[in-house]
C-alpha cells in the first residue's frame, strides 16, 4: 500500500496529492478514509438521501399550503350565494352573517325550524355546485 492518500486535491492555488496516510486499499491504490472511492460514495449517497427527504418534506407542505389556499378561495367564491341563499332564509343580512360566522366556527345553530335550515342547506349545496362549475 502506498504511503500517501492517491487522490488529488486543491489547495485553493494548486493541485497536489493528498497529504494523509493512505489506509484503505481499492483499486490498487492507497486512500485515506475521506477519498477512497466506496466511502465517498456512501458518504454522498447519505447526503444526497437526507436532502431528497428535506426536499420531499418541502414540497408536500407546499402542495398542502396550495389545497389549503384552493380551499379558501373556493369558499370565497361561494361566499356572495351563501350569503344571499342565508338572507333569503333567515331575513337581514346582519343575522346571516351571524350564522356564517357561527357555522365557520364550528357551532351549531339555533332558533331556526328544520325545515328552514333544511331549505338554507339545500340553497348553500346549489351555491357550492355552481361555484365549482365556474372554476
Amino acid at each position: 500500500m502506498s504511503e500517501r492518500c492517491a487522490e488529488r486535491v486543491w489547495d485553493g492555488w494548486h493541485q497536489h496529492r493528498c497529504t494523509r496516510k493512505g489506509t484503505v486499499q481499492e483499486d490498487g491504490k492507497g486512500w485515506c478514509k475521506q477519498h477512497a472511492p466506496a466511502l465517498a460514495k456512501a458518504k454522498r449517497e447519505e447526503r444526497d438521501r437526507k436532502w431528497q427527504e428535506k426536499w420531499d418534506r418541502q414540497d408536500k407542505e407546499r402542495a398542502e399550503a396550495k389545497a389549503a389556499d384552493a380551499e379558501v378561495q373556493r369558499r370565497a367564491d361561494c361566499y356572495d350565494d351563501l350569503l344571499a341563499a342565508l338572507e333569503r332564509i333567515l331575513g337581514p343580512s346582519r343575522e346571516a352573517l351571524e350564522v356564517i360566522k357561527a357555522l365557520d366556527r364550528g357551532e351549531g345553530v339555533t332558533g331556526y325550524n328544520a325545515k328552514d335550515l333544511a331549505n338554507a342547506i339545500t340553497d348553500v349545496e346549489t351555491a357550492i355546485a355552481k361555484a365549482k362549475e365556474r372554476a
